[in-house]
Order: structure tokens, then sequence, then C-alpha cells
């Protein structure tokens, strides 16, 4: 199963938080959530893509009856930079400019974006930019193919399967690390180091964190107690090269979670040892990773530097995929703009390189049109992300279904993709995005492929409220 296959469904079954009805929060309705836990526990261990396949049909469905979201739209990733950089991947799940060369010069690159880091702290980031930044500086176990979705060893010798390191009962995983690793300031990263990052991550449970997948997902357990043998986390290190992580329940997609960015280790001994009482703090000098960058420079919600790691172990760990050594560029300088517009102005102006999340849609269609005499290229990939509406389905009026119903009936989505966003997005029919297993379009199968007024209106008739259309064709609820 693809990691971000596993991440949506992990995702969207994990129980409501309350709030107002907002674009883009990850939680089902209260009336759902058992029903959802079940088939998590089912589907976790079941290798049978035709049980798999019922399973998220079942859920899919039951969405479109209870409506908790409404799917909207799904984004296509877009980065625009100069021709003279080459090896620019729209990964499906990661992104990363150590792969990046510049027929000009590998010293530096600019990158600029709108995004701002929360943390870069692996036990805390749980955001995109963190996250994009973290894999920068730190290395897992398992990384990812420059191009696709495919698995290969990273802090780890080989991939585990089973009958060659996983248990016939897919409950043991057992890895076997490179000899030698260290972190960027020189100290020993080995298997204790593993283990206790992982069990830090866990049982800090900061707020909006990962640590769910850890813990839930990948069923390590969440306390280092033995009182209650359920919930303890069971890892065992018998020599510094090699790590058994024991599972409560059968997982067979544990390596996608090694190779998700809360999995990564960090100091936990000696002189920059990460905290253990909360999050490490994102400053330089206290960001200390074993990936092929280091960060040398910091500035909050403006700037940040990534320069090569010298002592980087991996330099050669992509040989096998073309590249015989990383990073190629000396150093990356990410700048946090202020808003698209000047986003795309530093673009233009060439006090960028590489503009990657977000530009308007506008601005984009016009760069395209002058990508060619501005030195540019406008790349285009898939990408997983997706927008929605969610409800608070435990408040008024939002709590009566029906009413959910009637604005699914009446939501417009290709309006929205393209008047809004110039046909950059496409319109989207399930939480599961079509880039991945087992979506189905179960609210155009239910709701109709265009707004159905009439339908909308006959429910909200229930509710002394009526739909009215305006003249520039946009829809309104009244």
């Amino acid at each position: 199963m693809a990691k971000a296959e596993e991440t949506y469904h992990r995702r969207h079954c994990r129980g409501y938080l309350g709030g107002r009805s907002r674009f883009g929060c990850l939680n089902p309705p209260t009336h759902s959530v058992h029903d959802c836990v079940v088939v998590q526990q089912r589907e976790a261990g079941n290798s049978s893509s035709t049980v798999r396949n019922q399973l998220f049909t079942s859920i899919q469905s039951q969405l479109a009856s209870d409506v908790p979201y409404i799917p909207l739209w799904e984004g296509k990733a877009n980065i625009v930079y100069k021709t003279d950089i080459n090896n620019v991947f729209l990964h499906p799940v990661v992104f990363r400019y150590f792969f990046m060369s510049r027929t000009t010069s590998n010293n530096t690159l600019v990158a600029g974006t709108t995004d701002r880091v929360k943390s870069l702290d692996p036990a805390y980031a749980y955001d995109y930019f963190s996250i994009e930044v973290i894999n920068q500086v730190f290395d897992t176990l398992l990384v990812y193919n420059p191009t696709d979705q495919t698995l290969m060893p990273g802090l780890a010798t080989s991939i585990p399967a089973p009958g060659n390191g996983v248990s016939s009962d897919l409950k043991t995983w057992n890895y076997t690390l490179r000899a030698g690793l260290k972190f960027s300031d020189g100290s020993l990263l080995n298997s204790t180091t593993v283990k206790n990052s992982i069990i830090r991550a866990i049982t800090l449970n900061l707020p909006g964190s990962a640590a769910f997948l850890l813990s839930d997902v990948g069923q390590l357990g969440n306390t280092t107690s033995t009182a209650n043998p359920k919930f303890t986390i069971n890892i065992d290190t018998p020599d510094p090269t090699h790590i058994s992580f024991h599972l409560h329940q059968p997982v067979a997609f544990f390596n996608l979670l090694m190779a998700f960015s809360v999995s990564a280790p960090v100091p936990t001994f000696g002189s920059n040892a990460y905290s253990t009482t909360g999050a490490q703090p994102t400053e330089q000098g206290k960001v200390i990773g074993d990936g092929p960058y280091t960060l040398t420079a910091y500035t909050a919600g403006q700037s940040l530097d990534l320069t090569a790691n010298a002592g980087y172990y991996g330099k050669a760990i992509y040989a096998s995929a073309g590249f015989p050594s990383v990073p190629i560029i000396n150093k990356v300088t990410i700048k946090s703009e202020t808003t698209a517009t000047q986003l795309k102005n530093d673009l233009t102006a060439g006090s960028i390189d590489m503009a990657y999340r977000t530009l308007n849609p506008q601005d984009i269609t016009s760069l395209q049109i002058q990508a060619a005499s501005l030195g540019l290229k406008v790349q285009f990939g898939q990408s997983p992300q997706i927008r929605y509406l969610v409800f608070n389905v435990k408040t008024a009026p939002f709590n009566n279904v029906l009413l959910r119903r009637a604005i699914a009936y009446a939501v417009d989505r290709s309006l929205i993709a393209n008047d809004v966003f110039n046909g950059q997005v496409d319109p989207l029919w399930s939480m599961i995005p079509p880039l991945l297993n087992y979506s189905i379009p179960v609210f155009q199968l239910v709701y109709g492929s265009s707004p159905n007024l009439t339908q909308a209106g006959n429910l909200l008739s229930q509710f002394g409220l009526s739909i009215y259309q305006t003249l520039d064709a946009t829809r309104s609820i009244t």
C-alpha cells in the first residue's frame, strides 16, 4: 500500500475535533468513529487487496452518506524555477533539494515560498513545510527513490520483508543500521539512538504532532511503563547496529512509517541531546540531524540556510537511482515571502531562483506565457493534497445530516476549479484522491456531477432556507 494512501486512511479515521466549519480539518464524525477504528484494525494486518478494496469502499460510502465533510478539489503540485536548474522532482511524498544541480554553478540556490516553519523537531512537525525542511536535514531508516514511492535503504542497510527481517505475523520488524553513523555534530547514531528517538516522539505526544503514526497506526504502544502490557513500547537493541520493533498488532506497512519524518533519529545523549520534556527549539545550533544538509542559519518567519553536511554518511545511497553523490548544490537558502504576489515579483526580478508553494493561480498562468522570455520553467506534478469543507457535526445547524447533504448537492466544483483556480485544480469526489488506490468518486455518484439545486432546495426548505442564483452565476445559500 502506498504511503500517501495509508496516511489518508489513517488520518481520516482518528476521531472528531470540534470547531467551526472550516477547510482542511482531518477528522470524521463522532457517530462513525467506532466503525472507523474497527476497520482500521482489520485493515492494518490484512494484505488482501480484495479485503482492502471492500473496506475502503465501505468507508467512502459511509462518508458520502454522513457528510461530515465535502471533498472540493484536488491540487496539482507546481513549481517555477530558472532554466539552469536540473533534477527538480515533484515527488508525491517528499520534496528534496539535494538532487538538484545547476548548469551554471552548484554553489547556491535561493528558493522562495509563502510557507513558514512550525518546528524542525521530527517529534513535533506535522505540517508540509516543516517536514520538507526536516527531509533535507534528517534521514530515516528508509528513504524514498528520487522520482517515485519506491523505498530505498537509508540509515538501514536493507529493506526488511516477510521472511527476511519481518516475522510471518507482521508483528516483529528487524533493521540493521549502517556502521559508523554520526550526526552532523559528530555524535554517534546507533540503534539505541533510534530507539530513544522513537520513544521520545511517542511519549512526548506533542499537540498536532504525528506521534499517533507510531503509537496507534504503527501499533508500537504509547508508554514505557509495563503496568499495562497492551500499551507498552517494546523495542530491542541487542547491539549498536540492530534494532527490533515488536508491534501489538500486525502492520503490513510498517516500513512506510520508518520512512516518515516522525521516525527520524535525533541526538539523545551528549551535549546536544534533544529535550525529553518538550519540543526542541528551532534555532541554529539546536537542530542537529544526520541528513545531506545542516541548518546553518535561521530567522523565524523569514529565511533559513541549508549547507552541505561535510560528514554525511549517505553521499552514495542514491547511486543506484542515478545520483552518485548528494547533495549536489552546496548551499540552499529558503526565503519565506509575505505574500504570493511578492513571491512572483521576486521570481521575475531574479532575486530568487525558484518559487515553490504557493503562487496565485493567475500568476502561474501568466508565468506560463512569459516563461521563455524570463528564462523560467513552469512544472506541474501529481499531488495527493486535497481541499475539503468539514462540519462540526456536534453543533447546530450542522448536526443535522439533511443540511449537510443539501450543501453537498449545491457545491459547484467546476466553478471553483475553473473560475478560482484557472483550471489548475481538479474537482474532487472522494476523500481519497484519484492518485491513490481504492478511490471511488462517491460524492459524484450520490450527489451528481453538477449542482442539483432542486434537491438542495427541497432539503433546505425543511430549515426555512432557500437557494438563489446570482446574476454572475455564483451560487449562495440564504
